[in-house]
């Protein structure tokens, strides 16, 4: 689960994020939107580390992780532009963030990820070489493999052209609901949100 109690982060000390109190329950799905600049994806980095908490407190799983840096927070991150590694196969990306395991351990959780999101043809490809469906199934399983306790989204489907769009919406829901994890979804497009959600809240 996530709880932020008193959130706050500002820029040139105007408040972004004023005093935020939010909960999220474990294994919920819940759509974040805004106004433009009101802090969704700040919101975002606040929860994964990868911005300094000013004021208020983070918590996961009911612990304070609010000045714990992001790699001790196992928190998954799907960036807007996928951040594939262009130099690496499909399949070391994937694999980029199990380095510690052992050989048979990877190619057990590579079969997980290759089952889960049928991208079995193209492992050996490069990023520059696939779709952005494409692309977007290689980000989450990237994320997945590391089995983080929340996944963040941050416009998941801006990249995509419309006629896309629909169907990896319900891809991403159902593997949602099939992994059963917490996970945020930042979007300005209330589509994205009621059809993956199962809340939707305004800062």
């Amino acid at each position: 689960m996530i709880r932020t109690e008193n959130l706050t982060f500002k820029y040139d000390k105007k408040p972004i994020i004023n005093r935020l109190n939010l909960s999220i329950d474990m294994g919920e799905c819940v759509g974040i939107k805004g106004r433009s600049g009101s802090g969704k994806t700040t919101l975002l980095r606040l929860i994964a580390g990868l911005e300094e908490t000013k004021s208020g407190k983070i918590f996961i799983n009911n612990i304070d992780v609010s000045k714990l840096p992001a790699y001790k927070r196992n928190v998954g991150f799907i960036f807007q532009n996928f951040a594939l590694f262009p130099h690496l196969s499909v399949k070391k990306n994937i694999l980029f963030g199990v380095k510690h395991l052992n050989k048979s351990e990877k190619e057990e959780k590579m079969m997980e990820m290759t089952k889960l999101f049928e991208i079995d043809d193209y492992l050996d490809r490069y990023p520059s070489e696939l779709s952005q469906g494409q692309r977007q199934r290689v980000a989450v399983s990237r994320a997945l493999i590391c089995e983080p306790d929340i996944l963040l989204f941050d416009e998941p489907f801006s990249a995509l052209d419309s006629d896309i769009k629909e169907k990896m919406r319900l891809e991403i829901k159902n593997i949602l609901q099939r992994v059963k994890i917490t996970s945020l979804i930042v979007s300005h497009d209330d589509e994205d949100l009621n059809t993956i959600c199962n809340r939707v809240i305004n800062i």
